[in-house]
């Protein structure tokens, strides 16, 4: 609402594109005051971004990368894990606004791939410039998951040698990202405090207990077996579900993120990493399943 009252995104001390749309629709429909209106807008935003514009968006990455068998499949995964109320962890938890940016992490994944598929020189460059507004857009939304953005875009553009796409996308985020300094002191303040608070987290006594919260907690535990299940069923049917590999980087990534726990204490990254790795997993499993079917005839 402040955003909205103010016009100005740096108001709060929150990222500042992350309540853009909420605070259009209070513009849109003439809400200045915080009450039941807004509380209505807001849910209703969160709740269509999280039952609709995922599920669309991951149904649209998966079919322009991978195919339209797997994106079906894994559109089907997401539905069933609505109903069962599987990875709604964040909705559930209040943690609602960092559904906001995955469809902008899909949407950068999808310009990733373009780019480092056999685009000619000038189209690759304004695809990493694509790119790169997406990792800034992530980044202004919620900043680790900006940083999980960044580290899939740099390994995908690393792993295809693309380093002038590389360079490209990173300043463009990077410029982006310099927009900070227009937030409020207290904002600042606030940022560095809470990333101080984090860092606080890393003495190696809290090291085992946030290993075994692998092992432990369900939010990750689901995601972990049907990682080690899609790895099974890759040795069985050995294809990879892009030529770019950008889904199999993601993961990796987000494997990165759990095995990091094992080393530091960083189950914040872990955990956001979590809320979109979750659906590349799911999209991996669905394509080793599709492959097996087709291995058979059943498909």
């Amino acid at each position: 609402m402040t955003v909205a009252q103010t016009g100005n995104i740096f108001a709060t001390v929150d990222p500042p594109f992350r309540y853009i749309p909420v605070a259009t629709l209070f513009e849109l429909f003439g809400i200045t005051t915080v009450g039941d209106q807004a509380a209505y807008i807001t849910h209703l935003y969160s709740t269509t971004t999280t039952y609709v514009i995922i599920p669309a968006t991951l149904y649209l990455l998966v079919r322009l990368t991978v195919g339209r068998k797997t994106a079906l499949l894994t559109l089907l995964g997401v539905v069933s894990w609505r109903v069962f109320g599987i990875g709604l962890n964040a909705y559930v938890d209040g943690y609602w606004m960092y559904d906001y940016t995955i469809p902008l992490i899909f949407l950068t994944i999808y310009f990733g791939h373009k780019c480092v598929s056999g685009q000619s020189p000038r189209s690759s460059v304004k695809l990493a410039v694509g790119t790169g507004i997406g990792i800034g857009s992530v980044g202004l939304n919620e900043y680790i998951l900006g940083a999980y953005t960044a580290a899939i875009i740099t390994v995908l553009f690393i792993y295809h040698r693309k380093y002038l796409e590389l360079a490209t996308s990173g300043t463009i985020g990077s410029l982006m990202a310099s927009s900070l300094i227009f937030m409020t002191d207290y904002a600042k303040d606030f940022i560095l405090s809470s990333g101080g608070n984090r860092l606080e987290l890393l003495p190696v006594s809290l090291v085992v207990p946030n290993a075994i919260s692998i092992l432990t907690t369900p939010a990750y535990l689901f995601p972990v077996f049907l990682t080690f299940l899609a790895v099974l069923l890759y040795y069985w049917n050995q294809s990879t579900p892009t030529d770019t590999n950008v889904l199999v980087i993601s993961c990796s990534v987000l494997a990165v993120a759990w095995l990091s726990q094992f080393i530091l204490a960083t189950g914040w990254f872990a955990l956001l990493a979590q809320y979109t790795g979750q659906y590349l997993v799911l999209t991996l499993l669905m394509h080793q399943m599709v492959k097996g079917a087709e291995l058979f005839n059943i498909i």
